[in-house]
């Protein structure tokens, strides 16, 4: 379903290694890519997806479908190595216990058509939060301010996070996204983006080796103006038709 690569062992802030084992908390280790690696998703439906997503002649009610598929298959794979605690329920037969996620969820997007697509990770994370980072600029020469915005949330260092960044292409949006998050406490930041560039993932292992990432796909060629090749051409205006 998945290829990873780009492993490397880390403990720091943002890592997705084992917890400290609490009462009854259980990761699921044997499906955790190891380390902070980079996986890009092949399951066929997310690479039928991306394929229209990459179509220059996909009409914008189709793009924003394939958009939310490929959202929603990032979010299901992201969210494998999170933990749960045991739950005792009540059924129609007799008691049971199951499981249950062992700290909130949220989801942050970087740029509003992004946040636009929150619904397809609302409909399946449980009590998931949904916040946006935007990347206001200061000064016309300096590189953009990151500013977060995250409502009716616990505390970040208390929560999974889930990045996403649609495309990577410097990998500068990415970088100034994941420092805000690591500033604002957060521990546990998974970054999703359906595309990324070679120059761009590199930029991200640099900065915060840390952080698994998972993608559609990692295109190792591209260009400084319309990002990685062959790519997704400009997401923001086809994302909002």
């Amino acid at each position: 379903m998945t290829t990873t690569y780009d492993k490397g062992e880390s403990n720091h802030s943002g890592s997705r290694a084992p917890r400290p084992a609490g009462p009854g908390v259980r990761a699921p280790e044997d499906r955790r890519p190891a380390g902070a690696a980079t996986t890009v998703l092949d399951h066929p439906i997310a690479q039928h997806a991306l394929t229209a997503l990459r179509h220059r002649h996909t009409v914008a009610p189709d793009f924003q479908g394939h958009c939310r598929q490929l959202l929603l298959l990032l979010t299901l794979e992201a969210t494998r190595p999170l933990a749960t605690v045991p739950r005792k329920i009540a059924t129609a037969s007799s008691d049971h216990e199951g499981r249950a996620l062992a700290q909130p969820v949220v989801f942050i997007s970087v740029t509003r058509p992004a946040l636009g697509l929150a619904a397809a990770v609302v409909d399946v994370v449980p009590g998931v939060a949904v916040g946006s980072i935007s990347l206001d600029p200061v000064h016309e020469h300096d590189q953009p301010e990151a500013r977060l915005r995250v409502f009716h949330a616990p505390a970040l260092n208390q929560v999974s996070v889930l990045l996403f960044v649609p495309i990577v292409a410097s990998g500068l949006s990415a970088s100034l996204a994941l420092n805000l998050l690591r500033q604002s406490g957060a521990k546990d930041v998974a970054l999703l983006s359906f595309v990324m560039s070679g120059q761009g993932l590199a930029r991200i292992r640099r900065g915060f080796a840390d952080v698994p990432v998972w993608t559609g796909a990692v295109d190792h060629e591209w260009d400084a103006k319309l990002g990685p090749l062959p790519g997704i051409c400009n997401f923001s205006e086809r994302a909002c038709g």
